[in-house]
C-alpha cells in the first residue's frame, strides 16, 4: 500500500552538500532533496502553492464577512 506523509508544520530549513533539509512534527521527522533535482521544480511548487494560498485566503475573507454580517 503507498504510504503518504502529511505535513503539517515545518519548523527548520537548512541547505548543505547540494540538499535541501526540511525538519517537521513533533518527532522532528527530516524530508531531504537533492537540489539539483528540486531545482526544475521550483517554478510549479511556487505557482501551485501561491495559487492554493490565495484561494485559501479567499475563503478565510468570506468567512470573516459572513461572521461579521451575522453579528
Amino acid at each position: 500500500a503507498q504510504r503518504n506523509t502529511y505535513v503539517t508544520d515545518t519548523h527548520t530549513l537548512w541547505a548543505a552538500d547540494n540538499e535541501l533539509y526540511i525538519q517537521y512534527g513533533e518527532k522532528n521527522r527530516l524530508i531531504v532533496f537533492d537540489i539539483d533535482a528540486l531545482f526544475p521544480d521550483l517554478s510549479a511548487i511556487l505557482k501551485l502553492t501561491v495559487r492554493e494560498n490565495k484561494k485559501h485566503q479567499a475563503y478565510l475573507n468570506d468567512t470573516l464577512k459572513k461572521s461579521i454580517n451575522d453579528l
